[in-house]
């Protein structure tokens, strides 16, 4: 992390504001990664205390909760996203490119342009078909499910600022950010996880506000990241028991970025294409054309799975994180009128 002032790139007063923004965005991403995990600590603590020694005051309890995560969760995403869009603004960069909708990828064509709309509605439905036929009613509480979501999206928020490598035209290998995502789906069911996705894709956007298609920003952040929520279908089904248990996630969670690649793949073929200065040779060729090109530079996202993975093996492997996990399912359905019974009354 570069102090402001010390790049000795810097020779104006425009560079120098960039950089001290860029300072304050990573200080209070790491910030915001160290107060969140404290936070759901103390929270998750004190809840297990009154649940204990105090049941009586739990109602209570569970809504100062949720008055805390909501305010919470918005003071951080409202803080860094103001701080990228300052920097963003600083730096004079356009938030869309329109000329005509401009696109540098096969969509630039009418046939091209065609493809990517059929791609990315088939995309829309593929996920829409996967909620409805395999996604199961459970009867959640509801505030629990809402605070449960906005910490873990949140947390997943703070830790994709936490990079230990970002690519020069987007996208970047962060520290396990996907995998509070990947476990909320793991809890609560593919239905809330893509929800929590879809959310949590739009978060994204504003760290790097800038688009140059509408199709595009749909496959790039909404429908990418939505598909993160895929992650807990072999869990709803618990396809695998026992000492293979953990394979419900792994699986689960390949399985939820193989989707997210593809959608970033057709971004890359229709909309970006590939004429950028790492895929030139030194006459100022292109070396691979828009297909193999997107294939390649969104491969990224499996090194970033890779860790997901280690740290989600990490963390399920663990027989007290178990423990609290399988406690919280277990009770989720406790102390409030469950979604079903509603519906009935």
């Amino acid at each position: 992390m570069l102090k402001p002032f010390q790049d000795t790139s810097i020779s104006s007063i425009n560079d120098a504001i960039k950089a001290s923004l860029q300072y304050a965005l990573d200080v209070a991403g790491y910030f915001a990664l160290a107060i969140t995990i404290a936070l759901a600590i103390v929270l998750i603590i004190i809840g297990f205390y009154i649940k204990n020694k105090k049941p009586y005051y739990i109602e209570s309890f569970k809504k100062v909760t949720l008055g805390i995560t909501i305010g919470y969760s918005i003071a951080v995403i409202s803080t860094l996203g103001s701080l990228v869009l300052a920097k963003t603004l600083g730096s004079g960069r356009k938030f869309f490119e329109f000329d005509g909708i401009q696109t540098w990828g096969l969509a630039s064509s009418t046939g091209g342009k065609a493809q990517l709309y059929i791609y990315t509605f088939v995309l829309i439905i593929a996920l829409v078909l996967i909620v409805l036929l395999l996604g199961r009613k459970k009867k959640i509480n509801k505030t629990n499910s809402v605070v449960y979501g906005a910490v873990l999206i949140a947390l997943s928020f703070a830790l994709s600022y936490v990079k230990f490598f970002s690519l020069p035209q987007g996208g970047s290998i962060t520290f396990a950010s996907l995998l509070p995502l990947m476990l909320y789906s793991y809890m609560f069911g593919i239905r809330r996880g893509i929800l929590a996705g879809f959310i949590y894709g739009i978060l994204q956007f504003f760290q790097a506000p800038y688009f140059v298609h509408p199709m595009q920003f749909l496959l790039d952040y909404p429908i990418a990241f939505a598909a993160i929520g895929i992650t807990g279908i072999f869990n709803e089904y618990k396809v695998f028991k026992g000492k293979l248990t953990i394979l419900n996630f792994i699986i689960g969670a390949l399985i939820s970025v193989i989707i997210r690649y593809l959608s970033s793949v057709v971004a890359g073929i229709f909309v970006w294409g590939s004429y950028v200065d790492e895929n030139l040779n030194s006459e100022g060729n292109i070396i691979l054309g828009p297909v193999a090109w997107s294939f390649l530079y969104n491969s990224f996202v499996f090194a970033d799975l890779a860790v997901t993975l280690v740290a989600g093996a990490f963390l399920l492997s663990n027989k007290s994180f178990l423990a609290i996990m399988d406690k919280t399912t277990a009770n989720l359905n406790v102390n409030e009128p469950l979604e079903e019974d509603n519906k009935n009354e």
